[in-house]
């Protein structure tokens, strides 16, 4: 007998059981007795299984055979369709034909539904595969809905219903490859599968318990009313939406001075936790740098981002520059005669700068010496007047 510290180790002896043929170990699981009970009590049906070359064995107490659960299904002789429909209706519907093997076929006046022509409806029951009746039965059902379906449809509209979904009982009734990996890189799974815990929308935090009820008391109200128009439910809608808005009304009324009083003990106690309390603070710099942005757009457009995104990339490649002639450009010289030509105080006349303080900026500009490198083309001032400073930028 072997105690394991963990699960893990567990599980992992378990799955290993088959390197342990033909040696004098074996493994096996200590159960409760109510499910050592059932497995003596389906044993026999477990020899017969397997003494008829079936691969059958024990999940606890129930047979699998061949990795999916041996279900019992029953084998009584009973059973069929029945039609029912209501007394004002008799008079226009009407068994047109029935069939030996659970087909019925009704037809309905064309009176009853303002149509050209009768609808026929074609009701059909296919028993399982496993069962007695389907067994007896030397006939294709299928193959007698298309001959059925053939033959009606020149007589008028041709409805086809009923449980026809016969291989239900040993196959699975779904779909092996439903393209979900297709959905869950486009969407997430979070958005597909259902997740195991509630999302639901919190409560304001006024909401107390007798209001709550009252707005449950009102939506009630309030649909069944909607549902049910009447004089005495819209009585009962107005007076639990007059005593929802009352509550509503208190409640918030409350809150509000509690929160008040608790924001003023926090003021006079702790007042940089009541300023970050009521001012947080909002983070808005942006995260993502220039490159990443570029290589997830260049990821959407695909192979076509050269020639959808061309102004972009002429702004980012400086292309828009190319067309323009470096040699007509103003030389360092012109540039600061330029400056030292503007004019300043009551002689400028129009020219004059509208404020004043300019005026000492054109004169810490005259006596500034400004210089070029030899591979500067462009030249960009930035004044800024109080504090007076200046920069400037050679491209």
């Amino acid at each position: 007998m072997v105690k394991f510290a963990n699960f893990v180790m567990r599980d992992l002896v378990k799955k290993s059981s088959r390197n342990l043929r033909d040696s004098p170990f074996g493994i096996s699981e200590q159960l409760p007795l109510e499910i050592q009970k059932r497995r003596k009590e389906k044993l026999p049906l477990l020899k017969e299984l397997r003494s008829r070359d079936i691969k059958a064995y024990f999940v606890k107490d129930k047979i699998f055979m061949g990795g999916k659960e041996n279900v019992k299904i029953g084998t009584r002789s009973d059973g069929g369709l029945a039609i029912c429909c209501k007394t004002k209706l008799t008079d226009g519907i009407s068994i047109d034909r029935e069939l030996d093997c659970g087909i019925v076929i009704i037809k309905l006046k064309h009176e009853l539904f303002n149509t050209a022509n009768d609808i026929y409806i074609y009701f059909s029951y296919i028993p399982h595969e496993k069962s007695n009746f389907y067994n007896k039965c030397d006939v294709d059902f299928y193959d007698i809905i298309e001959s059925v379906s053939l033959e009606y449809k020149e007589k008028g509209s041709f409805l086809v219903c009923g449980d026809l979904n016969s291989r239900i009982g040993e196959s699975d009734d779904v779909l092996s490859n439903d393209n979900l990996n297709l959905a869950h890189k486009v969407f997430g799974r979070s958005l597909l599968m259902r997740q195991d815990e509630s999302k639901v929308r919190p409560n304001n935090e006024w909401l107390v318990n007798n209001c709550a009820i009252a707005r449950k008391d009102f939506h009630v109200a309030r649909n069944f009313f909607l549902h049910h128009p009447s004089d005495v439910n819209r009585k009962s809608y107005v007076i639990s939406q007059n005593n929802y808005n009352k509550m509503k009304r208190k409640a918030q009324f409350k809150y509000k001075r509690r929160k008040g009083i608790e924001l003023c003990d926090l003021a006079s106690t702790e007042p940089r936790k009541f300023w970050s309390s009521i001012k947080r603070k909002v983070n808005n710099k942006c995260k993502i740098d220039n490159e990443t942005m570029m290589k997830h757009f260049e990821s959407i457009l695909g192979d076509s981002s050269q020639d959808v995104c061309e102004e972009v990339r002429n702004r980012i490649d400086n292309t828009v520059f190319d067309d323009i002639n470096v040699t007509q450009l103003d030389s360092e010289d012109e540039v600061v005669a330029s400056i030292k030509k503007m004019k300043s105080g009551k002689s400028s006349g129009n020219e004059r700068f509208k404020s004043i303080k300019n005026d000492k900026i054109v004169k810490r500009l005259k006596k500034s010496s400004l210089k070029l490198s030899d591979s500067c083309d462009v030249l960009l001032i930035i004044l800024n007047s109080i504090p007076f400073s200046y920069c400037y930028v050679a491209i």
